[in-house]
């Protein structure tokens, strides 16, 4: 670290532990500011920028500090490795500082602090964000140098000023009490004049380290973001959206274009009004980047779509709650690929405990690139699928569990397939409590627990290729457990419709379209079967895909239809 001696004027460098006490000047950079190269040079006392070194090393001494710190003159900008060591220090360096001077040039002598303070560029910038918050003892001077407060006495002020909680400021709090979106949200509305520095100035509000790359430009936010993520498990880092006002931007009129983006951010200004609303992130298992996306383990809750039947919903991932317990999360839209992206980035969603459902926690990975489908932000991006085969249940029928679940999308209640596959094996269990009036004034009721199974060949045509059975859940419990686990492990590109084969015929599960169940009257049979047909529907699939429709009715044990059997081979 190289210090000024505030007697000699001199630069003095320290390493590791070994700095002494010093004061540190926290301002916003304007004309003639003094750097190392013409400090060491001797060539500045006539320059605007010496002024406030000069200030600076004279309040210093009269405290008794021996040594100050100013940015421009203290780094040799010239080295990179200098630089990158000053950014990720500099955090840390004004939390050790003595005290802290803030040179508002902009505040007139004459001005009310009550009036004035709030309209001081230093209010708006980027690295001041740290200055504040960093130091311990802070010291607020206007143009003329004349004290105007300390950050104690001015804590509401300042807490009402930039949205940081007074405890924090203070140091009453530390900063990892406060989740990832709060403080991405204090730095929302500040700028610098450099893109990447926008995300640079953060390190030490979030606690991480990187390289910094000029040239990156809005690249360095996505790196600032990966960082987080590598050291939290808090995803209220997704709790952004579009503020279509403050960007300029019109909101899209025609909802029927769906839009999609980055679960990542574009930068912080589009976590601006986070910590009006929500107050702690839901917690997560695993949470990393990967290659891919970023990869966790979470819940995610299914939101009803109106205007479809009432099995057909949309997923939500729950971020973060506010203080009555009410969650709030991001739309996601699952892709071919089984990889989810965020959707309609415009929106934070409350989730309706009523309407929505919340499935078992899952493996997820949420995509951190597109392909921009033009130069406007955000992107749009072509959501169909190439093969793909729907379920469709009747009422009293309740579907409750898929396998692979990253192949199935309970928006159109379709499992779906890459470009490319030629096979694939799928399993669906449903089941319900059929009931239905008879003709004597009674009610005949059957408990039916069903299992689904297919192996898809996505470019036949006819339906006696189908290769489907239904069956009994309860009847073949041990075999159901097995099979499923096999699927749930299965790629689609790994041959595992060959594995489902042997299981079929190991545990000798029938090869049927129907299956019967008891009822509560003697001489009842619950039946319930399917029909698949290929159909065309552009709204899921870009080829025509399999439509299984499943079907239920009561019958006499006589009348009972015997069950096509199927051929899987």
């Amino acid at each position: 670290m190289r210090l000024i001696n505030t007697s000699t004027g001199a630069l003095e460098e320290f390493t590791g532990r070994n700095i002494p006490e010093y004061a540190i000047l926290s301002h916003t950079w304007e004309e003639e500011e003094v750097t190392f190269k013409e400090y060491t040079a001797g060539s500045y006392k006539t320059m605007k920028g010496y002024q406030k070194i000069e200030s600076t090393c004279r309040l210093a001494r009269e405290a008794g500090i021996r040594y100050a710190w100013v940015d421009t003159c203290c780094i040799d900008k010239s080295s990179s490795a200098e630089l990158t060591e000053c950014i990720n220090s500099m955090y840390r360096w004004y939390g050790r500082s003595k005290i802290c001077y803030v040179y508002l040039s902009d505040l007139p002598a004459t001005a009310l602090l009550e009036a004035g303070l709030a309209q001081c560029r230093w209010f708006t910038r980027g690295w001041t964000l740290q200055e504040l918050i960093a130091p311990k003892n802070v010291d607020f001077y206007d143009q003329d140098w004349h004290h105007r407060g300390e950050k104690a006495s001015l804590l509401q002020d300042l807490s009402s000023i930039t949205g940081i909680r007074p405890a924090i400021l203070d140091h009453k709090e530390p900063l990892s009490v406060v989740p990832v979106a709060e403080r991405m949200s204090w730095a929302s509305r500040r700028q610098t004049t450099r893109v990447e520095d926008t995300s640079y100035c953060l390190l030490g509000i979030f606690g991480v380290y990187m390289p910094m790359l000029y040239g990156e430009e809005e690249n360095a936010f996505r790196r600032l973001q990966e960082e987080i993520i590598k050291n939290t498990s808090d995803i209220t880092i997704f709790a952004w959206r579009f503020d279509t006002a403050a960007a300029g931007l019109k909101p899209p009129v025609d909802t029927s274009n769906r839009i999609f983006s980055s679960i990542l951010a574009s930068s912080p200004s589009v976590f601006r009004g986070y910590d009006l609303v929500y107050t702690s992130p839901m917690l997560v298992k695993e949470f990393r980047t990967s290659n891919q996306g970023v990869l966790l383990h979470s819940r995610l809750a299914l939101e009803r779509i109106k205007s479809k039947p009432f099995a057909f919903r949309r997923y939500i991932l729950p971020i973060c709650k506010s203080a009555n317990g009410s969650g709030f999360g991001v739309r996601l839209r699952k892709l071919d690929t089984g990889m989810l992206v965020r959707e309609d980035p415009y929106h934070i969603i409350n989730i309706d405990r009523f309407r929505s459902l919340h499935c078992a926690p899952r493996h997820l990975c949420l995509l951190t690139e597109l392909t921009p489908y033009s130069s406007s932000s955000p992107w749009h991006i072509d959501p169909l699928r190439y093969n793909a085969l729907q379920l469709e249940l009747p009422e009293q029928l309740e579907l409750r569990d898929t396998k692979p679940w990253a192949k199935w999308d309970d928006e159109s209640q379709s499992f779906f397939a890459p470009q490319g596959t030629y096979r694939s094996c799928i399993a669906a269990g449903f089941g319900g409590r059929l009931s239905q009036r008879d003709g004597k004034g009674g009610v005949i009721t059957a408990q039916v627990t069903c299992m689904f199974y297919a192996i898809v060949e996505w470019f036949a045509e006819e339906n006696d290729d189908l290769k489907f059975t239904i069956i009994d859940h309860r009847s073949f419990d041990a075999a159901v457990n097995q099979i499923n686990t096999d699927i749930s492990e299965c790629d689609y590109q790994s041959g595992g419709w060959i594995k489902l084969l042997q299981n079929i015929d190991y545990y000798k599960i029938p090869k049927q379209s129907s299956v019967c169940f008891e009822t509560n009257r003697e001489g009842a049979k619950a039946v319930v079967s399917f029909a698949a047909e290929r159909v065309t529907d552009p709204a899921i699939c870009q080829r025509p895909l399999w439509r299984v429709v499943l079907r239920w009715k009561f019958c006499e044990t006589k009348d009972v239809p015997s069950a096509k059997d199927l051929v899987m081979a």
